[in-house]
């Protein structure tokens, strides 16, 4: 892109002496018809600059001329009525040189990782939508708020048909991941594995696995962290596993196993601190209904572990599957349990469980408004912080003609009255998507992250998605489609997600993906929010 600087004092005006045609003052002048461009997206990028149709000094045959601060450049005509965001994005970034962004009382270098790979999903164009006019004033941004691929996370003894990448957990703040291989289709033990965060590259920290593994057993069926990521829960076929960190070594802390004997671990949580453990046991028989399912509270005293409670729906019934999703608040006093079976045909349902000092109780039953049979409401659970609000995925359900194009639900909590506040969609939904297979939160519940393995990609058949939602008041909007950037058919990505506390790294599996000629060797993908924002200074005047 041809550049060629201005420079402008600080606090250079504009006059605007006549319509279509504008003056600069300062070290040197430009004139020209001024636009502004504008696209305002938490997610996706956010350009506003000022465009002239350059005619005056500095100025050259088809260009035009952008400020960014005290700087000008001249660049290629094409963008004066729309523009692709592929353009505007490499505008952004050639057109303003800046050798740092501020953030906060921070600066961070200008990332060459961005121009990697075009992950702007929010429309085609970047359109004008204002014109400054005489008299008018201001501070105006320019914002890039983009979330790029950070990292792809393999294991370090990765082989075909590992499936790594079938579940997936993410510290509250980011830094620590811990991502499971299935090895379904292998002769190998499952085990998870723990990554870690330094800055923006990542490491493997750990390999965890189960002290009595063997071959077939399901460990890592489910898994989930503590807040400071200290505390591991892997849950398998017939129990779960807490493991702990101390430095970067890790450690087998205890076995869960159901006092009665039931298979726990299908599902797992755990509370902020790491000492409530939810623990889902679909399969259990409860009262002679085979399959009703039911779910289990454990909970830690220093180093031990201790059965504190045993959750079931009040109106439990023969294969509905209760507690084959499970999610727990902050504090570990509210408990999401899904039934995705519950009749009539496996329309699925939620339990909210409520805990006041050692006894729990139900304190709501959560549909879907729209419910009908097959939708699987409930195959997947996530829960805010303070417990109130709840998103759920149901990737069965038909959405006009599109069959198993899936939904999530968000839920709110009033007191201890539950309202379903949205139905989420993907904005490019298709049949067979399985949108909402896999959904997470941020910590203050404003921020959604729902995968779509099965959704075709770049054309490509099942090559996998996950979206962004972000609240506004009661009203959920998608802001992101993220894409692995060498993605494939049939990488199933979005099988598994996980999200920071405040929604700025995300991680996504991939179970299927194909790795160096190793099939089904499968990966997960660390994303993360870049968002510095700039103020740029202009006054203008008559």
């Amino acid at each position: 892109m041809a550049q060629g600087a201005v420079s402008l004092g600080k606090g250079g005006n504009v006059d605007r002496d006549a319509p279509g045609n504008g003056q600069m003052s300062g070290s040197s002048y430009i004139e020209g018809d001024m636009k502004t461009f504008v696209r305002f997206s938490l997610y996706s990028l956010t350009v506003l600059a000022l465009v002239f149709s350059a005619t005056g000094a500095a100025a050259a045959p088809g260009k035009h001329v952008l400020r960014s601060g005290n700087t000008f450049t001249v660049v290629p005509t094409g963008v004066d009525d729309t523009v692709n965001l592929q353009n505007a994005f490499n505008l952004a970034l050639a057109a303003f040189p800046l050798s740092s962004l501020q953030e906060g009382t921070r600066s961070r270098p200008i990332s060459p990782e961005i121009t990697s790979r075009t992950n702007l999903p929010l429309g085609a164009e970047l359109s004008i939508s204002a014109s400054l006019g005489r008299g008018n004033t201001g501070r105006f941004p320019l914002v890039v708020d983009l979330f790029i691929q950070q990292a792809k996370l393999l294991a370090t003894d990765g082989a075909a048909w590992n499936m790594f990448g079938i579940s997936a957990a993410l510290s509250a703040d980011g830094n620590t991941a811990l991502v499971v291989m299935s090895n379904r289709r292998s002769s190998k033990v499952w085990s998870a594995y723990i990554f870690v965060r330094s800055g923006t590259t990542w490491s493997q920290e750990a390999k965890l696995l189960a002290s009595d593994g063997a071959v077939g057993e399901s460990f890592g069926a489910s898994v989930a962290l503590s807040s400071d990521g200290n505390t591991a829960l892997v849950g398998s076929d017939d129990s779960a596993y807490a493991f702990v960190r101390s430095g970067t070594t890790w450690s087998q802390q205890a076995q869960l196993l159901g006092a009665d004997g039931a298979a726990v671990g299908a599902s797992v949580a755990l509370s902020a601190d790491g000492n409530t453990a939810l623990l889902g046991a679909p399969g259990d028989t409860v009262g002679g209904n085979s399959g009703q399912g039911s779910a289990y509270i454990f909970i830690r005293s220093g180093t031990t572990w201790s059965q504190q409670a045993k959750l079931l729906a009040s109106d439990g019934a023969v294969g509905e599957r209760f507690g084959a999703s499970v999610a727990l608040s902050a504090d570990g006093n509210t408990a999401l349990v899904g039934a995705y079976a519950t009749f009539p045909g496996t329309q699925g349902s939620v339990y909210a469980l409520v805990r006041s000092g050692t006894t729990w109780s139900q304190q709501a039953k959560l549909l879907a408004s729209d419910g009908a049979v097959q939708d699987q409401f409930g195959c997947s659970l996530a829960l805010s912080d303070d417990g109130n609000t709840a998103l759920v995925g149901a990737y069965k359900i038909i959405i006009g003609s599109n069959t198993d194009q899936g939904a999530a639900y968000a839920f709110v909590r009033s007191g201890t009255t539950w309202s379903q506040q949205a139905k989420v969609l993907a904005s490019d939904g298709a049949a067979g998507d399985y949108f909402g297979l896999s959904v997470s939160l941020s910590a203050d519940g404003n921020i959604a992250l729902v995968g779509a393995p099965d959704d075709t990609a770049d054309s490509n058949t099942m090559q996998g998605s996950a979206y962004f939602f972000v609240r506004s008041g009661t009203t959920w909007s998608q802001q992101a489609k993220l894409l692995a950037s060498d993605g494939a058919a049939w990488d199933q990505f979005g099988y598994a997600s996980a999200m920071s506390a405040d929604g700025h790294t995300a991680l996504v599996g991939a179970y299927y993906d194909t790795v160096g000629g190793n099939e089904g060797q499968g990966s997960a993908y660390i994303f993360h929010l870049w968002q510095p924002t700039i103020f740029l200074p202009m006054v203008m005047r008559n």
